[in-house]
Parts: structure tokens; sequence; C-alpha cells
């Protein structure tokens, strides 16, 4: 027998002797510069699935549906109705020749108003529009300012604003006589 790498797979009767000598000089000259063991088949061996033919009807529509553009090649994820893929937009984009008939014309520029009031129709996303920050919003108004000071200088200020607003609550209740000093001590 040949080696796997060498030999014909199929038995005919119509194998020309000279090529099958050919492969048998070839195989020779393989196992001379290799001394590892080489696996060999029959002469006889027919290969996996030979009798089934390679194509059929529907070869070449599978095989242009594996190469069709999107959306049309995709097996899964978000997918659209055939007659919601617009096919002929680019078309009525474009402007309409001259030398067309008028109801072509016509149709072209039905198309194109359609297409034009939609697109005016159609409300993009809040979030794409113009996305702000809101503490840059916040920063740029007159009541929320940045500074830099201390964890001590911070609890400072927030005593004095607790006790200036106590201050005034008392005063707004009409209990003058209450004297309320910087330790939060009512007298």
């Amino acid at each position: 027998g040949l080696p796997l790498s060498f030999g014909r797979t199929t038995t005919k009767d119509n194998f020309n002797i000279e090529e099958e000598e050919e492969a048998n000089e070839v195989a020779e000259e393989y196992l001379r510069g290799s001394s590892e063991d080489i696996f060999y088949l029959p002469n006889d061996t027919m290969p996996f699935l030979c009798d089934l033919p390679v194509s059929n009807d529907y070869t070449a529509g599978a095989t242009s549906l594996y190469w069709a553009p999107r959306p049309f090649n995709q097996r899964s994820g978000k997918t659209r109705r055939a007659q919601d893929v617009p096919l002929i937009k680019t078309w009525y984009q474009e402007r309409c020749q001259p030398n067309l008939p008028v109801k072509i014309r016509v149709s072209y520029q039905k198309l194109l108003k359609a297409y034009v009031l939609n697109e005016l129709k159609h409300k993009h996303p809040k979030g794409l529009i113009k996305k702000r920050n809101l503490f840059s919003t916040l920063k740029s108004t007159k009541f929320f300012q940045t500074t830099t000071m201390d964890w001590v200088e911070a609890g400072l200020q927030l005593v004095k604003q607790a006790h200036n607003t106590l201050n005034l609550l008392i005063h707004r209740k009409n209990v003058d006589f209450l004297h309320l000093d910087y330790n939060f001590t009512l007298r």
C-alpha cells in the first residue's frame, strides 16, 4: 500500500498506471528521508460520504445567505422584519435622473417627502442630545461654590451656621428671653 499522504483514496478501474508508479516513487523518496513508522491504508479504501453529492439545489442560496449583508446574515440578536429593511433608501435620497418617466420621478419625490417627514418627527434620545454633569451644572450657580479647606475649618463653619440657624429660630418663635451660647446651652 501507499502512505496516507501519497496514496489514492478511491479505487477506480481507469486509474493510470503511470500515475501510480509516480506516486510510489514519491513515497519511496519520502520513506528514505524519515525513520518513523508510516501508516498505510489499503488500496481499496473509500473516503467517508463519497456517495453523497457535494452540493444540491439549496447550496447556492445558502452560500449567498451566509455572505449576505446585515441583518440578513444574522441568526440571533436584534432582527427586523424584511419589510422594515430599507433596500432602496439610498436610491431615492439621491437626485432623480430627469430622463426617467414622470411617474417614477413622482414616486421618488413621494418617498423622499415621507423620509423627510419621518426624520423631522423622530425625536432623538434625551441622553444623546447634550449630556451635562450635574455637579458642573450646580457648580456654575452662585449657591454652590467650591473652595479648599481642611476638615477642622469645615467643622467650625458648620457649627457656626447651626448656631446662627438656632438663634434665628429662637427669635422667630418670640422666645427672646432664651440665650443660646456657643456651647449650645440655653440660659
